[in-house]
């Protein structure tokens, strides 16, 4: 069995992991990679403490979301509504959408930058992940236009036609 990881949202380098020992059930506490603090319980204890964690993150945000988004810490490319902005800009940016364009992992007032789709640079003390983050390996053209080929083999075409399905394939309007 893995090590199940909490990855702190403010500092990268802090977490929260969880391992087997015997019949026991290990957390601990890890700030920049140094385990500090340790608790050893049962499995049963472990098990309601995960359920009181549940009802608490449910109250928070009112329900249940996918693991995936949950476990895998923000990123620089991720696309993101803005939680809570620096303190002089809440009433402007908080619930914009952008995309994280820097993270500092050594501040733990303001560690994301991101800059909103109306072109803004932000500095943020919370962000959440929202849909698909960019391609981090958008395709070429050529590779678009490969594409096209490939479908329009053995359908007569123009070079015309390979372009316009190179640009719906590319998502263009």
């Amino acid at each position: 069995m893995n090590e199940p990881t909490l990855v702190c949202i403010h500092r990268s380098s802090d977490c929260l992991k969880g391992w087997r020992v015997g019949g026991g059930v290990w957390l601990g506490v890890y700030e920049s990679g140094t385990c500090r603090v340790a608790v050893m319980q049962s499995p049963s204890v472990v098990r309601a403490f995960a359920r009181e964690l549940i009802a608490l993150a449910d109250e928070v945000d009112g329900g249940e979301v996918p693991v995936e988004s949950t476990l895998r810490p923000v990123a620089t490319g991720d696309r993101v509504r803005v939680v809570h902005p620096e303190r002089t800009l809440r009433g402007t940016y908080t619930g914009a959408l952008g995309t994280v364009d820097e993270i500092d992992a050594d501040d733990d007032r303001l560690p994301y930058r991101v800059i909103t789709d109306g072109g803004a640079a932000v500095w943020c003390y919370e962000v959440e992940r929202v849909g698909d983050s960019p391609d981090p390996h958008p395709p070429t053209r050529a590779d678009l236009v490969g594409q096209a080929k490939a479908l329009l083999s053995g359908v007569e075409h123009a070079a015309d036609d390979v372009i316009r399905l190179a640009e719906f394939l590319a998502g263009a309007p």
